[in-house]
């Protein structure tokens, strides 16, 4: 299971970069795998520190389900009364990675941190791959045409006719047939089953 991971501390990486991607790092979700036995959100402040989430729920009956902040725990239903940032004491290495579909460009991120008693001691940018986006982009521009054409064709007057008279009788049909097969399988697998008896 990966863990959810913003950074709000300097990443030290260039403005010609974060203005290709047209992002804010403060606002970008890296994932890692968990942590200390942790899972969840994670975040890295500004003076280094990590923290995890933690929320405090509060059982509830079922006729409160629906309402905000109520979830579905595992057990029953539970709503959420506070959550809180705690600072956790790790030691060790944190690889966090994402990938970013920015606005002329796009990018594959790996940082690795070195935390010291829950405070990062130093980060490196193991990969910053900045790709242009135009074929992204042209592809999904051509996805979007394509779906926008089919849809036009299925709001003609000439497919809706077609569908009522030749498609949707035709499919009736084939279902008909499939469900005449299947009972008649049934039927034959329970005739040998009592000959063979």
């Amino acid at each position: 299971m990966y863990n959810h991971i913003k950074c709000r501390m300097d990443l030290d990486i260039s403005d010609d970069v974060t203005d290709q991607l047209g992002i804010i790092w403060s606002d970008v979700i890296f994932l890692s795998e968990s942590l200390s036995g942790k899972v969840g959100e994670f975040l890295i402040r500004s003076n280094g520190s990590l923290c995890h989430k933690t929320a405090e729920y509060e059982k509830v009956t079922e006729s409160e389900m629906g309402m905000p902040d109520v979830v579905w725990d595992g057990t029953g239903y539970s709503k959420l009364i506070t959550t809180d940032w705690l600072r956790i004491d790790y030691s060790g290495l944190l690889d966090v990675k994402t990938t970013i579909l920015g606005k002329t460009a796009d990018a594959d991120v790996e940082i690795q941190f070195e935390l010291r008693e829950g405070y990062v001691a130093s980060h490196k940018i193991n990969k910053l791959d900045v790709i242009d986006n135009a074929d992204r982009k042209s592809h999904d521009k051509m996805i979007k045409q394509l779906a926008i054409k089919r849809a036009e064709k299925m709001n003609t007057k000439t497919y809706q006719l077609y569908y009522s008279i030749i498609k949707r009788p035709l499919k009736f049909v084939v279902r008909l047939f499939g469900l005449v097969g299947s009972y008649m399988q049934d039927f034959s697998w329970k005739a040998e089953k009592k000959l063979n008896k």
